[in-house]
């Protein structure tokens, strides 16, 4: 088996019915060296399996050697390889996009896969959390996903009736022919033929490789049938070179609402979408042990929404719905520093100098926290009028980076003001 594996270049075997879905098991706690069942059972749900990103079950609490002797883990593993031998990804999309199964298939077998790999309580979060991105799309939008934890749970919803009049296009899978053609019949309006899709390959701009997909995405914002909105989850939308408006869980086409640092957010949609339309009681509610590192990666999109909408409130000056929304913020990150600075400004803002001083000391003796954020902090500390403070701490910063002229000349533009 192992030297049939190809990795990131495609299926296992040429024979579409010969591929396997593989799994592997691991623990929490590192052990030194390598183990063979890393490699040789490494095989993954993976790229040329899914179409998609990798998946494989989420760490289980034990360590290495512990997963051989866990009854827990052995029925995992039975589970796993039962549902793993019964189909596989690429023969089920194939027949899918030929009409020869059901979409509902793909729903029923990612049912199956997501609680093994993340029991219900995640599961059902996982769900939730795709239902305030569907929430988030205008009606009848194309909602540009990224990867498996944006796509298959926001499926499975639409199959329940949730945002029906949404088209979910993958921004992995777009790459596929035949993934394209199947959205064209769904009601994706993208004018092309089929001899002009093939003839769309990557090419490089510059220094970038722009992939098919990027391409057909780009094409997709340039038409005005139906509104074309991308995911936070969408790894730096700013690629497409087109303007974006943060609402909610997305990012809409066009410039509108308040300009937060050169991006702009819609602030009365988001503000309504945040307090109002959302659910987030099923991960509140678990304790943060319980939660798979997956979604609390994925919740921090909460966050950085909040932050941003607390940003614009505060410039706004609506300052009691800025600490609103810096408090729901806070209930989605373990990172203190990453409202932490936004409270600061806050205060600043409302002239609480000696509650803003004592925010920034906090910070300041953190050990985490990095020049550029130490840059920031002094800059806080000049618009409060503490010019001796902020060179203090500026200086601090050239000592780690002597050779930084930013950092130089603001040293320089404020000592000229004692």
């Amino acid at each position: 088996m192992r030297e049939n594996k190809r990795i990131g270049t495609g299926y296992y075997y040429d024979d579409i019915e010969e591929n396997k879905n593989f799994a592997s098991i691991r623990g929490l706690s590192p052990q030194p060296g390598t183990f063979p069942e890393e490699y040789d059972g490494d095989g993954l749900v993976s790229l040329h399996s899914t179409l998609l990103t990798p998946i494989e079950p989420e760490p289980f609490r034990l360590k290495h050697f512990d997963l051989y002797e866990n009854d827990r883990v052995l029925h995992r593993i039975v589970e796993f390889l039962k549902l793993y031998r019964s189909f596989n990804w690429p023969s089920l999309f194939s027949q899918v996009w030929d009409k020869k199964e059901s979409f509902s298939r793909v729903n029923e077998i990612w049912k199956q896969e997501a609680r093994l790999m993340y029991g219900d309580i995640n599961y059902n979060i996982l769900l939730e959390y795709n239902e305030n991105m569907l929430k988030s799309a205008p009606q009848s939008a194309l909602l540009v996903t990224n990867g498996d934890n944006d796509t298959y749970p926001a499926w499975f919803l639409q199959q329940q009736g949730v945002r029906n009049d949404v088209l979910i296009v993958n921004r992995s899978l777009l790459n596929v022919t035949e993934y394209v053609q199947f959205l064209m019949d769904q009601g994706l309006p993208l004018d092309i033929s089929d001899a002009e899709l093939s003839m769309i390959t990557y090419k490089k701009v510059k220094d970038a490789v722009v992939t098919r997909s990027d391409q057909l995405i780009e094409r997709l914002a340039r038409q005005e049938k139906r509104p074309l909105v991308l995911s936070t989850t969408v790894y730096n939308p700013e690629r497409f070179g087109f303007p974006l408006t943060m609402v909610g869980m997305v990012y809409e086409i066009g410039e509108h609402g308040e300009k937060i640092d050169g991006t702009w957010l819609d602030v009365e949609r988001t503000q309504k979408q945040l307090f109002e339309d959302f659910r987030y009681d099923k991960y509140v509610s678990t304790p943060r042990d319980s939660l798979s590192d997956v979604l609390v990666s994925m919740a921090v999109n909460y966050s950085a929404t909040a932050v941003r909408l607390s940003q614009a409130l505060q410039q706004l000056g609506r300052y009691q719905e800025a600490r609103e929304a810096l408090e729901l913020a806070r209930q989605f990150t373990d990172s203190p520093i990453f409202t932490a600075f936004q409270e600061a400004a806050l205060h600043i803002r409302m002239k609480q100098y000696e509650t803003a001083d004592s925010v920034l000391e906090s910070m300041l003796s953190r050990e985490d926290i990095d020049i550029a954020l130490r840059k920031s902090i002094a800059e806080k500390y000049y618009e409060m009028g503490n010019v001796r403070k902020a060179i203090e701490i500026l200086g601090d910063c050239l000592k780690q980076d002597p050779t930084s002229p930013d950092i130089t000349e603001l040293i320089k533009r404020y000592q000229e003001e004692l």
